[in-house]
């Protein structure tokens, strides 16, 4: 097993998704995932993983003071220490609370925003989270605050997509197994991106992932 499979095994995540948000511009939002859209998922005292998965569309996204980073259809966002960030379409706009936009779900639905005017949706994207026990560990703590990562250009990845669709029909359809589906996609995508930021180190890099810096079997 390679050393970040082992890290991982460590780590033990449980998540899902829990929000399938659709928009149409202009918009803008402060979003940040709270203990309350985890359920049963989220572990008090623990470290939580925030992500968004984007579906259609061109996110914008800005964390404090950071320069605005971009988000196409087939890239995760990951927010490694899960802290309040903006979306939309130009986050130079006002923000909204995301929260105050999101229509609650039954014990079995996914949650959803449908924000905008006019007929075409524009921004098409999934939100979920990655819980673990451990609050500190050397991981999230040397992830960058901000991860975009194409997951469609990974090998493991092409699928994804639409084992994602899937997976949230069936959680839809309360058949069985599909929290377990929805967790273990959601695990993939997070190695996946946590994969491709570490090949991409430069040799010279240092620091902790650096060590990780060897090629990975899929």
């Amino acid at each position: 097993m390679d050393a970040l499979s082992d890290l991982l095994r460590v780590v033990r995540f449980s998540g899902s998704l829990f929000l399938e948000a659709k928009f149409r511009a202009p918009w803008c939002v402060r979003s940040q995932v709270l203990p309350e859209h985890c359920g049963a998922g989220f572990q008090k005292g623990g470290g939580l993983v925030a992500f968004h998965y984007v579906l259609e569309g061109q996110l914008q996204l800005r964390m404090g003071k950071k320069r605005i980073r971009s988000a196409n259809p087939g890239d995760i966002i990951v927010l490694a220490h899960n802290d309040s960030h903006l979306l939309g379409s130009d986050v130079a706009l006002p923000p909204m609370e995301a929260s105050s936009l999101i229509r609650k779900s039954a014990e079995h639905d996914l949650a959803q925003i449908d924000f905008g005017e006019g007929g075409q949706i524009q921004q098409h994207f999934v939100c979920g989270f990655l819980a673990t026990p451990m609050r500190e560990h050397p991981l999230l703590a040397a992830l960058p605050a901000i991860l975009v990562a194409d997951v469609r250009g990974r090998p493991c990845a092409e699928w994804a997509e639409s084992s994602f669709r899937y997976a949230a029909w069936e959680h839809a359809a309360r058949r069985p197994g599909s929290q377990e589906i929805l967790a273990r996609l959601s695990e993939l995508l997070f190695v996946e991106a946590v994969r491709g930021y570490v090949e991409q180190l430069s040799n010279d890099a240092i620091g902790w992932l650096a060590a990780l810096h060897d090629p990975f079997g899929c």
